[in-house]
């Protein structure tokens, strides 16, 4: 294993998975604008100040603009929102693609996680790359993000022309959206989205996890291609045993030509706290927030 594999322990109730996931996109969004981390050296005396300042009124701190937009772009399994500050005169913003989990459509599942990025000055765009159910296949599901990303990124250039800086662009992929992040990586000019600065794999899976036969055939590209000036980031919730941890492993052992400066593996272990216990399952990354419940049927 070439990786550097860091675990790291919830130091206080509370500090759940999707927290520890917040922090990574924190650390990488600075990385993708333009600030020098490394992400496989122990921890540096600034990201444990951000360990400590885990609170309810820290997080809130981060979050810089009262408001959010949300537009939509296109139908059914090449829909996609974009999320943005509400603001007047802002450019040269951040640009995240977010590619959630199998069936994971509604924007509701990552709502707290988007809500952080977007107040603190980001753009998120999340592609839905399937319809309702499991109609849509597997092998499709990275040609119809690519859709609908690049559908939301032109409706961007027409409204908000200064908006987005496409040099600054952060992959998120949670479970198999994390196999079309991946793909992104390696074919971005082929299907015509920006490449990335960062890239951020949570609990990775593919399309054998969700499909049978034919369609269960692996959906991601050779991992050896993904660019080695490219910063990976790989994470897993330690009790995610059927999925994300051998996945991330297996993916980790075919990242070694990327230098060690810019390749990191996380485990989240499950803690427990006065009878309570959090779990770093599968689900677990799962940031739920009702004001982002936007079932794709319904949506307009």
């Amino acid at each position: 294993m070439c990786f550097k594999v860091k675990t790291i322990f919830f130091p206080v109730m509370g500090f759940t998975f999707a927290r520890c996931v917040a922090r990574t996109l924190a650390l990488l969004l600075a990385l993708v604008e333009g600030a020098d981390i490394s992400l496989a050296a122990p921890l540096t005396s600034s990201e444990q100040t951000l360990l400590e300042q885990s609170s309810a009124a820290a997080w809130e701190a981060r979050r810089h603009y009262r408001d959010i937009a949300v537009d939509t772009v296109g139908t059914g399994e090449t829909r996609a929102y974009v999320f943005r500050p509400e603001a007047r005169s802002l450019s040269g913003l951040p640009l995240v693609l977010f590619m959630h989990g199998w069936r994971g459509t509604n924007p509701k599942n990552f709502g707290g996680l988007i809500d952080l990025l977007v107040r603190g000055g980001a753009v998120v765009i999340y592609p839905i790359y399937q319809t309702e159910g499991e109609k849509t296949s597997p092998q499709k599901i990275t040609g119809n993000a690519a859709q609908g990303i690049r559908e939301a990124i032109d409706k961007l250039q027409q409204s908000h022309p200064q908006l987005i800086d496409e040099g600054k662009t952060l992959y998120w992929g949670f479970s198999i959206g994390a196999s079309i992040a991946t793909n992104f990586a390696i074919r971005n000019t082929e299907l015509r989205v920006p490449a990335p600065r960062a890239m951020v794999l949570v609990a990775p899976g593919d399309a054998y996890h969700v499909a049978h036969g034919a369609e269960s055939a692996p959906t991601v590209a050779q991992l050896e291609l993904i660019p080695a000036t490219l910063p990976v980031f790989l994470v897993s919730g330690a009790a995610d045993t059927s999925i994300g941890v051998p996945t991330a492993r297996a993916w980790a052992a075919r990242l070694c030509h990327l230098p060690r400066s810019h390749r990191t593996l996380l485990m989240l272990p499950s803690h427990s706290d006065r009878g309570q216990k959090i779990s770093s399952g599968h689900g677990s990354p799962g940031a739920p927030d009702n004001r982002f419940d936007f079932p794709e049927w319904t949506a307009t």
